[in-house]
């Protein structure tokens, strides 16, 4: 029941001084509330000052160097090559033109034509068609009813009455027969088949797969290795040991790669508490995820995978369909613009572009829609209940929580109580700076470590900048920068013997000085 009361303790009262302070009342907050969110809609703000990365993935549409560095002018963070589009030399010769790199490897993905039985042209597959996949190269050409596959075990994997889909779920086909060098198939969703569009097999017939083929793990360390790659990707991780297999296939040599799960599928759903505790960090790759699960379980599932891999103080990023519609298209779709900002407050940290920027028709404008929707989203993110909230889950589990999260939380508390302008993290590893991101808070977190791949890998976890630099010049840097100025208060965090048993943790609130 409405307590006529309640509107006492929001009227003006003496300060003891005879002046009445300027306390709002309930009906005069709700009305500059709105007041403020309609400003929102009208105001124009600067969408390069974001806190959310951007990934692009690079192909026929930005291949070129003129097109990468256009890329990376108007955001993008961090550039991403697939084994499953290219080969080894060619996406060689671009990752040595890039600072921060991600690579996806192939297995256990299968493709429609091998690079013999490449064709430029898609054929279309209409419903209730029949066609042979043959797994042996028996055939030089691709055609409606003759189709390659590049994997000889495929007709071990399936069975009659199994559905499989083709590029990315666009076409649906029912396994009528298996033999031993391929499988006749139904097309049941049609669509435009091209070549080196993949396969997707069943829920559940990829755990007793390997995560990489024999002829990956030369390219992965032949490409990972020798182009100073900052990322590997690692589709279809279904357990932990996936993860630990491509760390040993990466070797001492590539112990600073940082290994990211991609959540492809039901199976990687159900195991995900352990994947998440082995990998670098998350990559929900939604168009698989969704021909697995209902439509109206997909958001739910993404909810709860960005909440626990936030939760354990890791990047968690979203992959396909982002801005699906700038594939051919100037304007993104009023639902594609929705779904980014709905997903930005969910609290991921990156976003990647895949179709969009590889072969879409304005690779540049695709990154400059999704910059301007996710800066718009930040500027209406409730920073503070987002920190309580995060923050009560972490006592809630204080138990299983390190030193430096702990104090983390109370950094970003000091943070908010004290108006501190930036946060400074001294770090060899990253490890303080992500705890710190782990948290949300509306400061920059600026990263500053000798390491560069630290410094590239921090970079697209949501809010910090990374630095290699002379810790003496992070502060100079950062008013060069009009990151702070005189009289703000930065929070200075650091550790000394990070990540080992004897680690201890430090922070510090400092004044600017004038120059």
């Amino acid at each position: 029941m409405y307590n006529e009361d309640v509107n006492d303790q929001y009227t003006d009262h003496d300060d003891g001084n005879g002046n009445g302070d300027s306390v709002l009342t309930y009906e005069e907050e709700e009305e500059e509330y709105q007041k403020i969110r309609k400003e929102h809609v009208f105001s124009e703000i600067d969408y390069t000052k974001r806190k959310s990365k951007i990934i692009c993935t690079l192909g026929p549409s930005s291949s070129e160097v003129e097109d990468i560095i256009k890329l990376f002018d108007e955001g993008m963070a961090c550039a991403r090559f697939n084994f499953s589009h290219g080969t080894v030399k060619m996406l060689e010769i671009r990752g040595r033109e890039i600072r921060t790199t991600e690579v996806d490897d192939k297995a256990p993905e299968y493709l429609v034509a091998s690079e013999e039985t490449k064709w430029k042209e898609g054929f279309l597959m209409r419903p209730g068609q029949q066609a042979f996949i043959s797994c042996d190269n028996l055939f030089q050409k691709c055609i409606p009813s003759r189709i390659q596959c590049t994997y000889r075990e495929l007709p071990k994997l399936v069975k009659p009455n199994d559905v499989i889909y083709m590029d990315d779920g666009k076409i649906v086909c029912l396994v009528t027969d298996c033999e031993h060098n391929g499988i006749h198939i139904e097309i049941k969703g049609g669509g435009i088949l091209s070549s080196r569009a993949n396969i997707k097999l069943p829920s559940g017939k990829h755990d007793n797969l390997p995560i990489l083929h024999p002829l990956d793990e030369g390219d992965l360390i032949s490409f990972a290795l020798k182009n100073n790659c900052d990322f590997v990707a690692v589709p279809y991780t279904i357990r932990k040991r996936d993860i630990q297999q491509v760390r040993d296939v990466l070797g001492p040599n590539g112990a600073h790669i940082q290994i990211l799960a991609k959540i492809d599928t039901v199976d990687s759903l159900h195991n995900f508490e352990e994947i998440v505790k082995a990998a670098d960090g998350v990559i929900i790759n939604r168009v698989e995820l969704a021909l697995e699960l209902p439509a109206e379980k997909l958001m739910l599932a993404q909810k709860w995978m960005v909440d626990r891999t936030v939760q354990e103080g890791k990047p968690v990023f979203v992959q396909s369909q982002i801005l699906e519609s700038m594939i051919l298209s100037d304007q993104a779709s009023r639902s594609d613009a929705e779904d980014v900002s709905a997903t930005l407050l969910e609290g991921v940290d990156s976003f990647i572009l895949t179709h969009e920027t590889s072969i879409g028709k304005n690779p540049v404008d695709a990154v400059i829609q999704l910059a301007k929707c996710i800066a718009e989203a930040e500027n209406i993110y409730d920073y503070d209940q987002v920190y309580q909230d995060i923050r009560q889950d972490s006592i809630n589990n204080s138990k299983n929580l390190s030193t430096v999260d702990l104090l983390a939380t109370t950094a970003c508390n000091i943070a908010i109580e004290s108006n501190v302008e930036i946060f400074v993290c001294l770090t060899e590893t990253g490890r303080i700076a992500r705890y710190v991101a782990k948290y949300r808070p509306f400061q920059s977190i600026l990263a500053c470590s000798t390491s560069s791949a630290v410094v590239k890998q921090v970079n697209l976890s949501r809010g910090v900048i990374g630095y290699k630099i002379p810790t003496h010049l992070i502060l100079k840097v950062a008013k060069e920068q009009e990151l702070c100025m005189a009289g703000n208060k930065v929070l200075i965090f650091y550790t000394e013997n990070e990540g080992k048993k004897n680690e201890t943790v430090h922070f510090k609130l400092v004044d600017i000085e004038q120059d």
